[in-house]
């Protein structure tokens, strides 16, 4: 392997979590942020490390153990420097999963859950990664790969061993903003019908933002309420009724949170929206944010969508730039809160994306 992580200040884990606390302000509502880049420089988060961040934060350590031990991309044992993780969700063990897991096993040369003698790779299966339309899916690290057959997991980890970089595995790219410079990814939206409301090109962009922003709030409630839109998560429980309650509460700062999670087999819908929406997703969390009185907004983005993270950013940085109308399209507040282990400052700055030939048969 090429690209093994060198610790921050050398073997000193106190001097490390120290500086990465000091680097999110001391400020424990940013716990998942500081345990991902702690695990980003140290490679895991031991008893000893979630004890160096509990004090660091003066918080109890139950509160950090609870988070390293509850969301499985964090590590509380050390792992191999390039993770490889294999969707094992219904569908695709319908597709040959089973059979691609195989292969990396015998390529490898260990079982589900183990790492290679020589620290460079950890294989393990992983729940629904949000590409079930084109499974058998595989997440190298954060870079995610399509319709994986027991052939091409082989290549997948001898082109690793040969340079290191899952990045380089993309040899074909995937439609529309996927092909996006900040994107490169070779994931496909399959999108079959646009329908006449989120994917429909007549729709005048931020035209939603600009009827709210010229109306009452609690008139934006009351219409959100007659309109009898209802949450896409299960209980169904009604919008507008959300936003008044939440408009009513005590309280001063009010929050506009974007649960960009989908972990149910089969789902995908959110990842096609984050991929050729973003904009109207961004335009929906401000108009909730006029409504509600809120001044900042969190976007929680699954890690095993990571690879849209600094594509999402840019969306954010554009709509800032393009200035206030009335008010400004994106609240100051608003970013993009990572969930998964990307460094601070990494969004990608290319310009284009080269991949190689497509896939040879094998």
């Amino acid at each position: 392997m090429h690209s093994r992580q060198q610790p921050l200040h050398g073997n000193d884990p106190a001097r490390a979590v120290e500086a990465i606390c000091d680097h999110f302000g001391r400020d424990r509502t940013r716990l998942m942020d500081i345990a991902l880049e702690v695990q980003r420089r140290l490679g895991h988060l031991d008893d000893d490390t979630v004890d160096l961040v509990a004090r660091a934060l003066d918080i109890p350590r139950v509160d950090v153990k609870s988070l390293v031990t509850f969301y499985t991309f964090l590590r509380h044992e050390p792992a191999g420097a390039r993770t490889i993780r294999v969707c094992d969700d219904v569908v695709d063990r319908h597709q040959g999963g089973d059979a691609v897991a195989a292969a990396f096993e015998d390529e490898l040369g260990v079982a589900m859950g183990q790492t290679t003698p020589d620290g460079d790779f950890h294989l393990d299966w992983t729940a629904c990664i949000g590409l079930s339309d084109q499974a058998p899916g595989v997440l190298v690290d954060d870079v995610p790969m399509t319709n994986v057959t027991p052939w091409k997991a082989r290549w997948i980890v001898r082109e690793l061993r040969r340079h290191g970089d899952p990045r380089r595995l993309v040899r074909e790219l995937g439609d529309g903003n996927n092909a996006n410079p900040l994107v490169c990814s070779m994931v496909r939206n399959n999108l079959r019908e646009a329908g006449t409301v989120h994917f429909t090109d007549r729709r005048e962009a931020e035209s939603g933002l600009r009827m709210a922003l010229a109306r009452d709030p609690l008139d934006v409630i009351d219409e959100v309420e007659r309109s009898g839109l209802r949450g896409r998560g299960g209980a169904g429980f009604p919008t507008g009724t959300k936003w008044r309650l939440a408009r009513n509460a005590g309280g001063g700062q009010r929050y506009v949170f974007c649960n960009a999670d989908e972990g149910e087999p089969g789902t995908f819908k959110d990842r096609v929206l984050l991929t050729k929406r973003p904009d109207q997703v961004i335009e929906g969390m401000t108009i909730a944010a006029w409504a509600l009185g809120a001044s900042e907004g969190i976007v929680y983005l699954r890690a095993e969508y990571a690879y849209l993270r600094p594509y999402l950013e840019d969306v954010l940085r554009r709509r800032r730039r393009r200035g206030p109308s009335r008010r400004p399209p994106v609240p100051p507040g608003y970013a993009c809160r990572r969930s998964w282990p990307l460094p601070t400052g990494t969004a990608s700055t290319a310009t284009s994306c080269s991949p190689s030939a497509g896939w040879r048969a094998g």
